[in-house]
Formats: structure tokens, sequence, C-alpha cells
């Protein structure tokens, strides 16, 4: 997939799994590369949605105004944007520096961890 224009941001694919409970929506990187999750209620879905590469932040900010009737204002889309950035879950320049970062960290590490399974154990004892 190319990378979207640095004004247009994309949201990475994530799993969203419903906490319904509670009344949000967890979102997780599959691959594991993105840090943590990210736990949003309905309205935060509706505007990672619009995080598709096809539309410039202005364009966001219209749509959501338009979806949920709220205005976002223009520096918390950009903090929202470097926090997603930062953290590995957007598209592009920010998720080829966030990966360049983790490939530097573990290559400078003195011993490489363990990958566990899912499970708990290590999947070299199984």
């Amino acid at each position: 997939m190319q990378n979207p224009p640095p004004d247009q941001p994309r949201l990475r694919p994530v799993e969203a799994l419903e906490d319904a409970a509670a009344g949000r929506i967890l979102l997780r990187d599959p691959t594991q590369l993105a840090a943590g999750l990210l736990v949003v209620g309905r309205r935060e879905l509706a505007l990672l949605a619009l995080l598709d590469g096809s539309r410039a932040t202005l364009q966001i900010q219209a749509d959501y105004a338009r979806l949920c009737g709220e205005i976002i204002a223009s520096w918390e889309l950009r903090e929202l944007l470097e926090h997603l950035g930062s953290a590995g879950f957007l598209a592009g320049a920010p998720f080829e520096e966030y990966y360049a970062g983790l490939a530097r960290e573990y290559g400078e590490a003195p011993a490489r961890p363990l990958r566990r399974d899912g499970g708990g154990t290590p999947a070299s004892t199984r």
C-alpha cells in the first residue's frame, strides 16, 4: 500500500474489540508493532475512521463536524495525530520513523528478549 501524503493521515490497520459493558472500543495493532492499545468511544472511533489517507486535516475536521455535530480544533487534531504517529498507529513517514526506532532499540539491546506466543510462555519452551 502506498504511503499517504503527509497532510492526509492514514491509520494503519487495527483490530476492533468492543467492550460493551464499558461503552468503549479497544483498537489493537494485529502486528503488535504499535505501542499498546487505543481505547476509544464511538465519537473517537468516528474520527479515527476518517483517517483513511484520502482527506486533508481540514477535510477531516469538516467531516467530523458533520458526522458528530462537534468541532475538533486544529491543535487537538494535530496533537492526536502526533500521539498516534509516535505510538506507531499512523501509516507512512510516522510509522517508518517509529519502526526505525524499534529496530535501533532492538539492535542496541545487550540481549534479545524472548517473544511470547500470547499464552504467557516463551514459544521456545513448547
